[in-house]
C-alpha cells in the first residue's frame, strides 16, 4: 500500500514548521523587555518551548507521509473504530503516532530519532543545544506541575545540565534565564533548518 503511493517532497513545506517556530522566538525575545510580571515571563518561556517541540513534530509528521516506508508497525496498528475513510487519512494518523510517540521521548533522543529519520547528519552543530534544551524542558515542565520548586521528577529530567540538586529548592526562571534559553531555543532551530536545507534543497522526487 504504502509503496504504490506518489512521493512529493518540497524543501519550502519540510521546514515551515521549523522556521514558524524560529519566528516565534524572535518575536518573543523582542517582546520580553515588555512582560513586566513573572507570570508574563514564564508563560512566554513555556510558548517558546512548546513552539520548538511542535516544529519538529509537525516537520515530520510533513516528511513520513513523503516517506511511509519509514513508519513501524506499530505506527501502521490502528483499532477498527478509529479506522479513517482514506489512505491518506491514514497516512496522517500513522505519521501522527509516529511524531507524538518520539517527542515524549527525551529531548536528545528525540532530536536523534528525527535526525535519523531524516538522514540528517545526528551529530550536526545544533545537537550540541540538546542537552541544554533537555534542562530547559524540563523547567518548563517544572513550572507547569509544580511551579519553580524542584522535584525528584525536575532532577532526573534535567540531567547533568539540571540547575539544582535538591527537592524543594527554587528553579530560577527570570529575565536573563529566559533569554538565554531563547537563544539556545534558536540557535538549535537555525541549525536544524540548516542540515536540513542542505539534505534536500536539491532533491526532488515526484
Amino acid at each position: 500500500m504504502a509503496a504504490s503511493l506518489p512521493r512529493l517532497l518540497i524543501v519550502s513545506r519540510l521546514i515551515e514548521p521549523l522556521s514558524a517556530a524560529g519566528d516565534l522566538l524572535a518575536r518573543l525575545e523582542d517582546e520580553l523587555p515588555e512582560a513586566r510580571s513573572e507570570t508574563l515571563l514564564q508563560g512566554a518561556f513555556v510558548m517558546a518551548v512548546a513552539a520548538v517541540e511542535v516544529g519538529l513534530v509537525d516537520s515530520l509528521k510533513y516528511y513520513l507521509r513523503s516517506f511511509p516506508e519509514k513508519l513501524s508497525k506499530e505506527d501502521w496498528s490502528i483499532s477498527a473504530d478509529a479506522l479513517p475513510i482514506d489512505t491518506a487519512e491514514l497516512l496522517t494518523v500513522a505519521g501522527q503516532r509516529h511524531a507524538i510517540a518520539a517527542a515524549y521521548k527525551s529531548f536528545p533522543a528525540f532530536v536523534a530519532k528525527y535526525a535519523a529519520t531524516l538522514s540528517i547528519d545526528g551529530e550536526s552543530s545544533f545537537s550540541i543545544e540538546t542537552v541544554t534544551i533537555q534542562e530547559i524542558k524540563a523547567t518548563r515542565n517544572l513550572l507547569l506541575h509544580n511551579g519553580p520548586i524542584a522535584n525528584d521528577m525536575y532532577i532526573e529530567q534535567a540531567g547533568a545540565m539540571r540547575r539544582v540538586t535538591s527537592r524543594g529548592a527554587k528553579v530560577r526562571v527570570d529575565l536573563p534565564y529566559v533569554v538565554e534559553s531563547l537563544h539556545t531555543l534558536e540557535r538549535f532551530v537555525h541549525g536544524v533548518i540548516a542540515s536540513v536545507a542542505d539534505k534536500y534543497s536539491s532533491y526532488t522526487k515526484i
